[in-house]
């Protein structure tokens, strides 16, 4: 699980694998903008490490691409609203989080801007 961009309302998302254990609902619900989605069961390791279990929404544009299996890992976010989260499941197969900035930009790096390889040899030196 992996903090990501909060949403444009402020609210804290996060990055997660989840496991769909049920298939999608036969019925066929629509958000306040007209968008079309299915409820499912899936599962996740949350930030205790503990298994836990959950429903999620997988909107049409994601469940239309076909292919979606029960016991499959697919990639998700998780939307904190008033203390509840709500978890979004896409089509995409999980396989790790996204990189982020910190896998490749030290905070030095950060504060100095880009600099090129031999700015950051002489730092070093």
């Amino acid at each position: 699980m992996k903090k990501i961009e909060d949403s444009s309302n402020g609210n804290p998302r996060f990055e997660l694998g989840v496991t769909l254990l049920t298939p999608l609902s036969e019925t066929v619900l629509q958000n306040s903008n007209q968008k079309n989605y299915r409820l499912c069961t899936v599962q996740y390791v949350n930030r205790h490490g503990e298994v836990a279990k959950a429903s999620a929404a997988i909107y049409e544009g994601n469940y239309s691409k076909g292919g979606i299996e029960v016991g499959k890992e697919y990639l998700a976010t998780a939307t904190v609203v008033d203390g509840k989260a709500y978890i979004q499941m896409s089509h995409l197969i999980f396989g790790g989080s996204i990189a982020s900035s910190d896998d490749f930009i030290d905070e030095m790096e950060a504060a100095a801007g880009n600099t090129t390889l031999q700015q950051r040899v002489s730092q070093l030196g």
